[in-house]
């Protein structure tokens, strides 16, 4: 269970080259090893595994919040699960960040963390709120299939991995008011 990755730790020196960020091969190092002991750190970033899905990662998460009870810690995952949205200020995330979301958005979340302000990034943000994909909805629907055809499935993969329109459009050779109106009708369907 990676904590934080080398590109991760240098995007994050870049946007404050003061911030203290640390790596490690898995999150029981840092709960167990020594080396940690005394360590105080601005920010721990905790992602689940890449098959793993994020809440997997929440007791491990406790056990962070436990051991460093003033750092920020920013769950930064792939999957979406509209339950840690709910769960993040009993867990103790104080941020909740996709994956693929582009630098901008990372410096939008330390920002947010540095201001003791929680944050869910655009991604996550947009499927809960704008979408509804939040846990009571996601229980009504359980009897409602969505159909979503190849074309379907390839923008909105592109999409959930933080691509913007015109990337999609670029990706699949697609013009880009045909990837808008796919995104629409998706949409109308939800």
């Amino acid at each position: 269970m990676p904590v934080i990755g080398l590109g991760l730790q240098e995007a994050f020196r870049a946007i404050n080259p003061e911030v203290t960020v640390e790596s490690a091969e898995n999150l029981f190092t840092v709960l167990s090893s020594p080396a940690y002991h005394d360590h105080r750190f601005d920010l721990v970033i905790a992602a689940p595994p890449n098959d793993g899905l994020a809440m997997d990662i929440l007791q491990p998460v406790t056990d962070l919040r436990e051991k460093f009870p003033d750092t920020r810690i920013l769950l930064f995952a792939e999957s979406y699960d509209p339950s840690i949205i709910e769960k993040m200020k009993p867990a103790g995330v104080d941020a909740y960040v996709h994956k693929y979301e582009p630098v901008e958005e990372l410096r939008t979340a330390y920002r947010k963390l540095a201001g003791g302000e929680s944050y869910i990034s655009g991604i996550f943000h947009t499927v809960y709120f704008k979408y509804g994909m939040n846990p009571a909805f996601i229980q009504r629907q359980d009897d409602l299939l969505i159909s979503v055809g190849n074309a379907q499935r390839e923008v909105l993969l592109l999409l959930c991995q933080g691509r913007t329109f015109e990337q999609i459009a670029g990706t699949l050779q697609k013009p880009l008011a045909e990837i808008a109106r796919i995104v629409q009708h998706f949409s109308a369907k939800l």
